[in-house]
């Protein structure tokens, strides 16, 4: 028979997580607004870049808010699982050894919270004596249980009913069978499931085009109001300008790079999730060379000396 634990009150997690989507949600508007009604120059291309920062902050805490309901301490004969809206960790319990207060635990600890507001307990915490554990609560340290484990990762909870979850929880340990289970379990959405999260070569080689391209836009945005009303277009062989346009084409460059880095980017998901992670790699690489080349292109039609 199973029982569940909801996790303990979490109004104050909720309230402060209402408060960002809320404060993200108007941030957004107002660099928004900003970007869209003054002059091209770096302080609007600034703004915008608050403005799409603002907008992931909201998406994000919004996705984390409809996780809080669903936070719970279920315990099977064999197993405690915790629950965090879509993420779900199976802790067998022939794992676990004893339960400590969270008190006890605070002495030489560091926490590192994933989402540093007041209420939101969730994240990691290494102790010098028992070494790494995973935090699931929405409640303070001092109200949560550490149990220790006989592996590599101990856990901080905080159900509701801390007495009566420990009672179940001594029932069950003494009840256990002599064959459990003894290998931990973590059930992720599809999306958080994939090896590409734990690709340093790959997210960095995606990163670091994003970043060019960005930089691309910020640069043009920054010399946008300097330049002359038209601009070099095209070069003969001899490297002068034979065509010329408007300014605007400096705009022209950055936004065919980003299409050219979403086409490379998307291809190399496709070919990654296909696991042909060294084709992904090729197609990630070819995306940020063509960074280069366009950053090349325009750094000479934007800051070129020649530019009339």
């Amino acid at each position: 028979m199973n029982e569940t634990f909801p996790a303990a009150d979490a109004r104050l997690a909720f309230t402060s997580g209402v408060v960002v989507v809320v404060l993200s949600a108007l941030l957004m508007l107002v660099f928004a607004a900003l970007a869209l009604s003054a002059t091209l120059s770096f302080l609007t291309f600034l703004a915008a870049v608050l403005a799409a920062t603002a907008l992931v902050v909201l998406v994000v805490q919004l996705y984390l808010l409809r996780q809080v309901p669903r936070h719970e301490y279920v315990l099977t004969p064999e197993a405690l699982i915790i629950r965090f809206g879509a993420i779900a960790e199976v802790v067998p319990l022939a794992l676990i050894q004893s339960a400590y207060a969270g008190a006890d635990v605070l002495n030489r600890a560091r926490v590192w919270r994933y989402v540093p507001l007041p209420g939101w307990w969730l994240g990691q915490m290494t102790h010098e004596e028992f070494g790494r554990f995973r935090m699931y609560a929405v409640a303070p340290l001092e109200a949560q249980i550490a149990l220790i484990t006989n592996g590599d990762t101990h856990y901080l909870i905080a159900p509701f009913d801390a007495e009566g979850f420990l009672v179940a929880l001594r029932q069950r340990l003494a009840a256990l069978p002599t064959e459990a289970t003894t290998s931990p379990q973590v059930h992720r959405p599809a999306w958080l499931r994939s090896p590409l999260w734990r690709d340093r070569v790959a997210t960095g080689m995606i990163a670091a085009a994003l970043l060019l391209n960005l930089a691309q836009f910020g640069a043009a945005a920054a010399r946008y109001p300097a330049l002359p009303a038209q601009v070099p277009a095209h070069f003969d062989a001899q490297g002068k300008p034979d065509r010329y346009a408007d300014k605007r084409f400096v705009l022209v460059l950055p936004s065919f790079a980003a299409l050219s880095l979403l086409v490379s980017v998307l291809l190399g998901l496709v070919l990654y999730h296909r696991q042909e992670r060294s084709a992904a790699l090729l197609m990630w690489s070819i995306g940020g060379i063509g960074q280069v080349l366009f950053a090349v292109a325009l750094l000479t039609v934007g800051f070129g000396a020649s530019a009339t």
